[in-house]
């Protein structure tokens, strides 16, 4: 089962979704991957073969939906209900993984791990990377890996001053303290109220005691 904690934060506000749109390593609620089409992220790759079967490579175990030859111009969706879905171009529903618990806006991801998770809430993952000499490797370059420009992960900081970016939307924390959701053609859509807040909780701390050789603050 995936973590839950990762910030995507097209998750948190209803965005139109786009047919056979994806952000090459994201597949949002109602976006259709083509046949032979593929999430990437660094060395990894999630493809729904021209032969119908949905794999995973990467550095472990990887994973596969073993439906080779079930049916002829597949492609994979992702649901309403977080099940990534395969079917044929006959409409035959070829396979899905497990459904969510409810209705509403789910997304996949391919992530640095190199793993696929479905959240919104997590409900499916593929297999973790089996315990071989190379997840070894994938821990380290896991720990130096730069933050994805659509997605913050669990221990990840969006710091003052930047932003995530998903289309046209964007996630921004502003250098006044203000986390602003924002639409290209729109403008701020959502915010946080709480521009100046810093400064303000700063000059309510108590004075700190005087050190050594210091006057009092």
């Amino acid at each position: 089962m995936a973590d839950s904690t990762v910030l995507l934060f097209f998750l948190f506000f209803v965005l139109p979704s786009l047919s056979t749109a994806n952000e090459g390593n994201i597949l949002a609620t109602g976006d259709v991957l083509p046949n032979d089409g593929q999430l990437s992220y660094l060395g990894a790759a999630f493809v729904i073969q021209d032969d119908c079967n949905l794999v995973l490579y990467n550095k472990g175990n990887g994973f596969q939906s073993n439906t080779h030859g079930f049916g002829t111009n597949c492609t994979l969706t992702l649901t309403d209900h977080g099940q990534l879905f395969i079917q044929s171009s006959s409409g035959l529903k070829v396979w899905s993984s497990p459904p969510g618990p409810r209705k509403g806006d789910y997304v996949a991801v391919l992530g640095p791990d190199g793993q696929v998770n479905v959240f919104g809430p997590a409900v499916w993952s593929t297999p973790p990377l089996s315990s071989s000499p190379s997840t070894a490797a994938v821990d380290v370059e896991l720990a130096g890996i730069p933050r994805v420009r659509n997605v913050l992960f669990s221990s990840q900081v969006l710091n003052e001053g930047s932003k995530l970016t998903s289309r046209d939307y964007t996630l921004q924390i502003t250098d006044d303290c203000n986390l602003e959701f924002s639409k290209a053609s729109v403008g701020v859509v959502w915010q946080s109220n709480t521009k100046g807040r810093e400064e303000l909780l700063r000059k309510a701390r108590p004075p700190r005691a005087a050190g050594c050789g210091e006057r009092p603050a």
